[in-house]
């Protein structure tokens, strides 16, 4: 039995993107599902490379999801990490966040504190948070994405291509009767395509 091979190493390869060309209207979501039957490489190389940015990124975030309750200065915020629980929070560079504000970022609980007045006045003591650099981002593999994908795990892709309009062919005008106007169900003549990737 042969073994489609992408970038030189063993890959389950993937059959075509499935979509309903002789519809009249527009696909905005098409499924890709990812199998042994080898017929566009090229393309299951795009989306593995996609797929892999996104894992990535999320991996690239830190572990900690952080809400901003007051920006005391552009490295130390009051946060709330969930919960009734706030934390001073000292950052190790200087971050574009304001009150309400949600980002994610790798952190210890020290055993320092804090202390401000409230709004009544009110003295209140909080444990400092402090920010830690990321380790290193692990590698999302081959292995791993099919090992996910056959496990049922699915990944959305926003506006991963970019077709021709059905609805005024491309040209961007729908001809009405005495004129023409912009058709209304694209941009330029073009709609952005997600991609659902699943296993077969």
């Amino acid at each position: 039995m042969m073994i489609p091979v992408l970038l030189g190493m063993p890959f389950a390869a993937a059959g075509d993107a499935r979509a309903d060309d002789t519809s009249k209207g527009n696909e905005l979501t098409q499924t890709y599902l990812v199998s042994t039957a080898a017929k566009n490489k090229a393309l299951l190389l795009r989306v593995f490379e996609a797929v892999r940015k996104l894992e990535e990124e999320k991996r690239g975030q830190g572990k900690r999801t952080l809400e901003v309750r007051h920006r005391v200065s552009s490295t130390e915020f009051l946060v709330n990490a969930g919960g009734a629980t706030d934390f001073w929070f000292m950052a190790l560079a200087p971050k574009d966040l304001d009150n309400r504000d949600r980002f994610r970022t790798d952190a210890i609980i020290t055993e320092d504190t804090k202390s401000f007045r409230d709004e009544s006045g009110k003295t209140i003591t909080v444990r400092v948070l402090k920010e830690v650099p990321p380790k290193p981002v692990e590698a999302f593999t081959k292995d791993e994405f099919v090992r996910r994908l056959k496990d049922g795990e699915t990944w959305t892709l926003v506006e991963f291509e970019e077709r021709k309009c059905k609805i005024c062919g491309g040209d961007g005008m729908i001809e009405k009767p005495e004129e023409f106007v912009e058709c209304g169900d694209c941009f330029d003549g073009k709609v952005s395509v997600d991609y659902l990737v699943k296993w077969w």
